[in-house]
C-alpha cells in the first residue's frame, strides 16, 4: 500500500511522521522534567528548614558558650581572690612589724618612717629611717633590732655614723621568712 503513494507525498509523510515523533518525545521529556521538579520541591523545603534550624541552634550554642566562658573567667577570678585571702591569713600582719619597730623607739632614737613591702614569700626588706642622739644610741638600736627573733640582718651604712650627734639614719632590715 505504501507503493501506491507517489514519491513526493511519500517524503512529506516521512517528514510529518518524524516531526510528530520528535514532538511527542519532547512532550514526554518535558513532562518527566516537570514531574521531577514537583517531586524535588518537598525535599528542597525540608532541607532549607533543617539548615535554618541548625543555624539557629548553632547561634544559640555560641551564645551559651560565650556565657559559659564569662562565668568560667569570673569563677577563676573568684578562686584566685579566695586563694589570696587564704594565703594572706598565713602571714603575720604588717602592723605587727610596725608596732614591733616603733616599740624599740626610745628617748635617744626616734623613727620617722618605716617602709615594708610583701615579697613572694613573707616580707621583703624593711627600710627604717629616723634620727639618733648619738652613735652609741644608734648602735644600741641596731643591736636591739638584731636581738629580735624575726630579724635576720640589719644593714647600717657607715655614712650614717659620720656624725657624732643628731644622726639621721636609714637602716635596711632583712626579716626571716617562714
Amino acid at each position: 500500500m505504501i507503493n501506491l503513494i507517489p514519491p513526493s507525498s511519500k517524503k512529506k509523510i516521512i517528514l510529518e511522521y518524524w516531526a510528530r515523533a520528535v514532538s511527542v518525545w519532547f512532550y514526554v521529556w518535558a513532562s518527566a522534567f516537570l514531574l521531577g521538579a514537583f517531586v524535588m520541591i518537598p525535599v528542597y523545603v525540608l532541607v532549607n528548614l533543617q539548615v535554618s534550624s541548625s543555624s539557629e541552634s548553632a547561634a544559640s550554642a555560641n551564645q551559651k558558650l560565650a556565657s559559659y566562658e564569662d562565668v568560667s573567667d569570673q569563677l577563676n577570678n573568684a578562686s584566685l581572690d579566695a586563694k589570696a585571702l587564704l594565703d594572706s591569713g598565713k602571714y603575720t600582719p604588717i602592723s605587727t612589724y610596725t608596732e614591733l619597730f616603733f616599740g624599740l623607739e626610745n628617748n635617744d632614737v626616734t623613727l620617722s618612717q618605716i617602709s615594708l613591702a610583701r615579697a613572694k614569700v613573707g616580707l621583703g626588706s624593711v627600710q627604717i629611717s629616723g634620727s639618733a642622739a648619738t652613735r652609741q644610741s644608734l648602735a644600741a638600736f641596731r643591736d636591739s633590732l638584731l636581738a629580735l627573733p624575726q630579724v635576720d640582718s640589719v644593714d647600717l651604712p657607715i655614712s650614717n655614723l659620720a656624725k657624732d650627734k643628731n644622726i639621721q639614719f636609714a637602716l635596711t632590715v632583712k626579716l626571716k621568712n617562714s
